[in-house]
């Protein structure tokens, strides 16, 4: 666990070493304790000379390894690792210097004894590809995620936020995530937790400080409805999803779709509220589309265009619309959003029946990049932008991850934490074996750049046989 020493003003020493972790790029300071000026007895010392002052990160650790052995009397069935959470999520986060000086802050021993709501201990920093791609770059500024735990004793239910127990505020570790852009669906299915930061933690212009924020200071903390996609989230949908309508990023993908389509119709599932078929159908493209949530659909119906997309409210894997098509498309991710693999099977044979022969399945998603993530790690950053930081922990065992989306708008975050199911190629070319079609392309992205080991997401197309044979 790194910890780096600081002076009797919290001012972080100057022989203290920065950057991240060699291997795991986990950032580094986690936390600071106090270590210049230490009286600390001396070996062989005598009388007077019993006893000398001295300066270094041996200096500062015994103070974390004694504040872990006080929170491992209290709370003795806790594991090493949340003890760590514990020390790291309850530091003192209004020191002086930001997270690449003193990580979560300095140790406060009361604060990490009582904790009960732990969070993540370290952040992974991410990593560039070199040569670099065009959609690398890096972090405007830090951004403070959190990963509520809940009490030790008890399992929070995947993709919410709620803890067991007394009603407790979710602790934000003091680690920042700083990463390249990938776009993560999100969230299908989830909580949204609401928290308004305390007001030492927002600096001028309403932005956030480099700090992370305490507890204590936490003002208000609300779960919203359980179905997410509610009003006052498709509300504010498209703002949260800025980056993905730059042009750079919609334009090839609608474009891809328009040629791909052809003269013929085409069918979105998941339309949400219409990013990429209201420009699609702007370029003459007959396009309908299938929406769980009636709010979303609201949003898109509201819209200019809207009354060209006919959207019928259900469930992707099994709703029907009338006629058949030259093309069905599933983007940003949202096959993810189906938690089961029989789910992903039922929603390609439901793209199957839509199609007309020789249609063509288009879908856009990651792909798992549990080759990034260090030995024992589970966190991989996925994006971080003006407003918005997100990151996936993964669960290897089951094939899920959980999309943990922060955003922060005038001193107010908003945070959704929303389950995927994630899929490599191959399984979902099973798939669509399983419905009777074919992979025809593959792509690195809507650009048509060539699809690589080192690819860090595809579009893929697969196509229904042109001499009609029934799909299952």
């Amino acid at each position: 666990m790194p910890r780096w020493p600081s002076d009797r003003d919290d001012s972080t020493a100057q022989f203290s070493s920065r950057g991240p972790v060699h291997g795991s790029h986990t950032l580094k300071p986690e936390i600071a304790a106090p270590g210049v000026g230490i009286s600390a007895a001396s070996a062989g010392g005598r009388g007077a000379h019993a006893y000398r002052s001295t300066s270094g990160t041996s200096m500062a650790t015994p103070h974390v390894a004694g504040a872990a052995a006080l929170v491992g009397q209290r709370h003795p069935d806790w594991s090493a690792q949340q003890v760590k959470a514990a020390l790291v999520s309850s530091a003192d986060s209004t020191v002086p210097g930001d997270v690449r000086e003193t990580g979560g802050g300095r140790l406060d021993v009361k604060d990490a004894i009582d904790a009960t709501v732990l969070g993540a201990p370290a952040v992974q920093g991410g990593t560039f590809d070199w040569p670099q791609g065009k959609a690398d770059r890096p972090p405007s500024r830090s951004r403070t995620p959190t990963r509520p735990t809940g009490r030790s004793s008890c399992t929070s239910p995947c993709g919410t936020s709620t803890t067991c127990g007394d009603p407790q505020v979710p602790r934000p570790a003091g680690g920042r995530a700083a990463s390249t852009d990938r776009g993560s669906a999100l969230p299908r299915s989830s909580s949204v937790v609401r928290i308004t930061l305390p007001r030492r933690a927002v600096g001028a212009g309403g932005r956030r400080n480099p700090v992370a924020c305490r507890t204590s200071g936490v003002a208000a903390f609300q779960v919203m409805d359980a179905d997410v996609w509610n009003e006052q989230v498709a509300q504010g949908y498209d703002e949260s999803s800025a980056h993905m309508y730059a042009p750079d990023v919609l334009g090839p993908a609608v474009s891809f779709l328009e040629r791909r389509a052809g003269r013929g119709p085409a069918l979105e599932f998941a339309v949400g509220t219409g990013r990429v078929a209201l420009p699609l159908s702007a370029r003459g493209v007959r396009v309908a589309g299938i929406e769980k949530s009636e709010p979303m659909a609201r949003e898109l119906g509201r819209k200019p265009g809207g009354d060209d997309v006919a959207v019928t409210i259900g469930d992707m894997t099994t709703s029907r619309v009338p006629g058949t098509f030259s093309l069905v498309y599933l983007v940003y991710n949202a096959i993810t959003c189906l938690l089961s693999q029989q789910e992903q099977v039922a929603c390609f044979r439901n793209a199957a029946r839509h199609l007309q022969p020789g249609g063509r399945f288009v879908i856009e998603v990651f792909v798992p990049e549990l080759q990034r993530l260090p030995p024992g790690e589970t966190a991989r950053p996925f994006h971080i932008g003006d407003r918005h930081v997100g990151f996936d922990t993964y669960d290897l065992v089951n094939q899920q991850l959980v999309s943990h989306h922060y955003t922060i708008v005038d001193g107010h975050g908003s945070t959704f934490l929303s389950p995927h199911r994630y899929v490599w190629p191959s399984e979902l070319d099973l798939m669509a074996m399983l419905a009777g079609l074919n992979l025809s392309e593959r792509w690195a992205d809507w650009n048509e750049a060539p699809f690589t080991a080192s690819s860090r997401s595809h579009v893929s197309v697969w196509q229904k046989p042109s001499h009609g044979s029934a799909s299952p």
